[in-house]
């Protein structure tokens, strides 16, 4: 049977992107949830808290975040909480980003991901579920092992990406590769779609 099977990712279309004038010594962060703790994004404030003491970093959180979380962090400048954003604003918000980080703790697969990518986001996600297969851990990003240690792992993959501008760059060039030519275009999909319709009435 399993040799019967043919795996057909789902693909997003390759956005224009617009080129916007950023500072070049803050790197925004970002994180989309709807479901705040089972994406993760307490995580993610954990993580920018103590990147913030080292870094300039701005962090948008897309998300229906907690009122005693929103009372907790109202202070903490460089931080920007939206309940929802229309669809024109999203993709201000993608073009602005730098990196995606998202723990994401009750996902199947994680199509956040593929939209970030398309953007050419590195990712740093969580290993869970689908994440082996959407991230080339390294290559279009960092997948982190879940536990004790998964807050310090955040914390050294994205000031390690901080840091190297090269790596960051590569990043987001393999990111957008992999959403332009890879599994997850929509030119490979449709292929392979098309083969197995051929394959199943022939």
């Amino acid at each position: 049977i399993r040799e019967k099977l043919k795996v057909v990712y789902p693909a997003v279309p390759l956005p224009k992107i617009k080129k916007v004038k950023k500072d070049k010594n803050i790197i925004n962060l970002l994180f989309i949830g709807r479901y705040f703790y089972q994406k993760g994004g307490h995580v993610v404030l954990r993580v920018f808290e103590k990147l913030k003491e080292k870094y300039d970093v701005n962090l948008t959180i897309i998300s229906h975040v907690p009122g005693t979380i929103l009372k907790k962090y109202a202070t903490i400048e460089g931080l920007n909480i939206y309940k929802s954003v229309p669809d024109s604003k999203l993709k201000h918000i993608f073009e602005n980003s730098d990196i995606y980080v998202y723990p994401g703790y009750s996902d199947t697969f994680g199509f956040t991901i593929i939209e970030a990518m398309s953007y050419g986001l590195p990712v740093v996600t969580s290993q869970a579920f689908a994440r082996n297969e959407i991230v080339d851990n390294e290559t279009t990003g960092f997948i982190i092992k879940r536990g004790k240690d998964e807050i310090k792992e955040y914390i050294d993959k994205i000031s390690l990406l901080i840091e190297d501008t090269k790596l960051r760059k590569s990043m987001s060039k393999n990111a957008r590769r992999e959403i332009e030519k890879g599994k997850f275009s929509i030119r490979k999909r449709n292929k392979k779609l098309r083969e197995i319709y051929e394959y199943a009435i022939s």
